[in-house]
């Protein structure tokens, strides 16, 4: 593969995190990236991806967390 695939990959699906499936996308950016991590020559395009895909999951679990504690307080 090109010398930046995996990179740009994790990039793009990182982005995609953002608007669609956040979890599933965020995931295989992460994967993506850890794997541009060891294979690419330049590592910027895999470290943005992962650290952005790092983040979108967080965010993600965090608010799944937020929302089940607000339905169960809503319900009592």
């Amino acid at each position: 593969m090109a010398s930046n695939t995996f990179g740009i990959i994790s990039l793009v699906l990182a982005i995609l995190a953002i608007f669609i499936a956040p979890i599933i996308l965020s995931i295989l950016a992460i994967i993506f990236g850890i794997i541009g991590l060891s294979q690419d020559r330049d590592k910027t395009l895999a470290t943005i991806g992962l650290i952005i895909g790092i983040v979108i999951l967080i965010l993600s679990f965090l608010g799944i967390i937020v929302w089940a504690f607000w339905r169960i307080v809503r319900i009592r």
